[in-house]
């Protein structure tokens, strides 16, 4: 191992034994003033996964399909403060791709590196008033209730701040509100303001009966300063769908979106079946996405036997989103596109599960179709 990577991994492998051991049993906060414990801090909780992928992917306008063996781990760490705050912490494997962990096996068994994939930390307010309210700083999971692959990449941790709140309203209906503040480079770099993201979704759940429960959202995505930037995930620019001008992007994104999802038990002989739709639309470019899908078989792979099919329709204008935070796997992260996606799940056994998950998507412009196909096994810990 190169000197520098050694001495990053190390340093990596070094905190997170540090604040281990600094949690590891639990802890009691004592006050001087009562003389007594005032409260018990949980212990860390280390949590993870580890999947192996056989790749293949192809245009139609290639004569050989490029296939690769890759891998992923993932290994996150929540570390309780007290009561009310938490520190979250977690390495991937992959490059710098805000998109993708994957790491292809490669150049003759070398090393590979770990990176950061998450950092925040997490506070819940004890007071009545603001129960059900929490607040994330940092580079953190999704804050927002994100369905499915639509618009966001499922690999993506957005670095900012995000509120949440949610209140039972009765036994049927409960409420939520989510709100972020998203940074995605330099607020202000040679007097010139940097990109950012405003973003702000109401929603809520209801329960019809005992089988069938409801879950929508409204959101309202504000990007600022994108019109006339070029934006970079790491590893792709702007340029893969959207319209460009003078090397930059045309447009600006004001996103409006609506995701609804029914779920119901133990209908048509199925255990449960989900059915989902998203619509998008950029106001300030005209340009919209639909998203329909349907999902049947368990409603989570927990047990050996237990299995679980997913089926996706959908359409990306060219313009309707930035064109370096789509699924990256549907035509290469492009938008401008439409298609299919159809995944295949079976529990191997607790925590073990096969998929096998097939794209064909093509440009809505230009008939050039790809296929890709994943055969996954993925382990979790």
């Amino acid at each position: 191992m190169h000197p520098t990577k050694k001495k990053s991994f190390n340093s990596i492998v070094t905190g997170i034994a540090i604040l281990t051991v600094t949690f590891g049993l639990g802890s009691k906060i004592f006050s001087e003033e009562t003389g007594k414990t005032e409260e018990t801090i949980s212990a860390p909780v280390i949590k993870g996964d580890f999947r192996t992928r056989y790749h293949t992917q192809k245009m139609e306008s290639e004569s050989d399909a490029r296939q690769r063996a890759r891998f992923r781990v993932r290994v996150n760490t929540d570390f309780p403060i007290s009561k009310s705050l938490q520190f979250t912490f977690g390495t991937a494997s992959g490059g710098a791709d805000a998109r993708s962990g994957n790491q292809t096996f490669e150049n003759t068994f070398k090393k590979y590196d770990l990176k950061i994939e998450r950092a925040f930390v997490t506070y819940k307010p004890r007071s009545q008033f603001l129960e059900g309210a929490s607040i994330r700083i940092g580079k953190m999971t999704h804050p927002l209730w994100i369905p499915s692959e639509f618009l966001w990449d499922a690999d993506i941790n957005p670095d900012g701040i995000a509120l949440e709140w949610n209140s039972k309203i009765d036994d049927t209906l409960n409420i939520f509100s989510n709100g972020a503040f998203f940074v995605m480079d330099d607020l202000v770099k040679n007097s010139k303001s940097g990109p950012y993201l405003l973003a702000l979704q109401p929603g809520m759940t209801y329960k019809v009966n005992e089988e069938t429960r409801l879950k929508s959202a409204l959101i309202y995505y504000h990007f600022n300063h994108l019109k006339g930037a070029e934006l970079t995930n790491g590893s792709s620019k702007s340029g893969n769908g959207n319209t460009m001008s003078g090397g930059v992007l045309a447009n600006d994104f004001r996103v409006a979106a609506i995701s609804n999802q029914i779920s119901f038990k133990n209908i048509f002989s199925l255990p449960a079946v989900t059915i989902l739709t998203e619509y998008a639309r950029n106001i300030s470019a005209s340009s919209d996405g639909i998203l329909a899908g349907i999902t049947f078989g368990d409603a989570k792979l927990k047990k050996r036997g237990e299995w679980q099919v997913t089926v996706h329709y959908k359409e990306l204008g060219s313009d309707v989103w930035p064109d370096v935070i789509p699924d990256a796997d549907f035509y290469r992260g492009a938008t401008g596109v439409k298609g299919w996606e159809w995944i295949v799940s079976y529990a191997l056994s607790q925590n073990t599960v096969f998929t096998l998950d097939y794209y064909k998507a093509e440009s809505k412009t230009l008939f050039n179709p790809e296929y890709v196909l994943q055969a996954d096994l993925n382990v979790k810990f």
